[in-house]
């Protein structure tokens, strides 16, 4: 384990290095914040003040040292608008959008994998049809459009639930669900394909042909195979939400990091959409070393590392 774990932590350091110094030359190519600080009518003395503290003047290698030195203390500057500290700003932030991308991974696993193992039980009937078509039509709307669509029915139509905001669990429903969308649908498509081909194997047909009860067989040998497969997919899953909240954030006005990250970008705010990308990178590449890990929890006879 620990020969595997090592690498996979030093592969996983590279990838976030590769990562914030891309973000480092990106952030530099969408304009000069200066010109953001013009647009606010602010003084000349201001603009020359941030050019100072932003080091703007350095040559671009200059600049790339001292935001690597920075990373590494932990120093990641302060915000060129509020002038408060980078990481302030998207801490601050980050456990609304933690809370929002788990929320919407409950919902994935709460909904894909039953309705997956299902549609699988019941292959060719009314329930896998309508299955197969709400996993279709999941994975081919876009969140913000599916937002958008909840917005309209259950708060402007029906007055359920509040249109924006973050405050109590009905904040919660619809933002959760809109994430939740896609990996749901496909989720289910997943388990149902998974299902499938473990159904079909020889030692499911002796443990039916051993009298044990069609539950036992479908949860304890069954799923459990099926999930082998799936965890890999389900990892990422929850990876990306984090990542991908960002539309969801701007549409429901949720007060996250994604949000943070696309109001920076629009501001040209370099520190903070280097600390919020930062933030994904690390969270990113954590879930991967401990999706790694999992194999061995889900079954005890693979090796990670060992090839097989």
């Amino acid at each position: 384990m620990a020969a595997h774990l090592i690498p996979r932590v030093l592969q996983s350091i590279a990838v976030v290095f590769v990562v914030v110094s891309l973000v480092f030359v990106g952030s530099r190519l969408i304009g000069d914040p200066i010109e953001a600080y013009s647009a606010r009518n602010a003084t000349q003395e201001a603009i020359d003040a941030a050019r100072d503290r932003l080091g703007l003047l350095d040559p671009m290698i200059v600049q790339y040292g001292n935001f690597l030195w920075g990373v590494l203390r932990l120093d990641f500057g302060d915000s060129i608008f509020s002038e408060q500290p980078a990481w302030d700003e998207v801490s601050s932030r980050l456990w609304a959008t933690v809370q929002l991308s788990l929320a919407a991974f409950v919902l994935i696993l709460a909904v894909g994998v039953p309705i997956g193992v299902l549609a699988a039980i019941k292959r060719g009937s009314i329930p896998d049809l309508l299955a197969r078509l709400l996993a279709l039509v999941g994975q081919a709307m876009p969140n913000f459009w599916l937002g958008l669509l909840l917005i309209f029915v259950f708060a402007v139509q029906l007055g359920w639930l509040p249109t924006s905001g973050r405050g109590g669990f009905d904040n919660l429903i619809m933002p959760a669900i809109t994430l939740a969308g896609f990996g749901a649908a496909a989720t289910m498509r997943l388990t149902r394909s998974g299902m499938l081909e473990v159904l079909s194997n020889d030692y499911i047909r002796t443990a039916r042909a051993k009298g044990l009860a069609n539950r036992t067989v479908i949860v304890r040998h069954a799923l459990r195979n099926a999930l082998l497969g799936l965890v890999t997919v389900l990892g990422i899953m929850l990876a990306q939400l984090l990542a991908g909240s960002i539309i969801v954030e701007v549409v429901f006005a949720w007060p996250g990091v994604g949000r943070l990250i696309f109001r920076s970008i629009s501001l040209r705010d370099f520190p903070v959409i280097q600390v919020g990308v930062l933030v994904i990178a690390v969270w990113f590449v954590a879930i991967n070393v401990l999706v790694d890990l999992s194999y061995n929890i889900l079954d005890p006879r693979i090796r990670v590392g060992s090839g097989a």
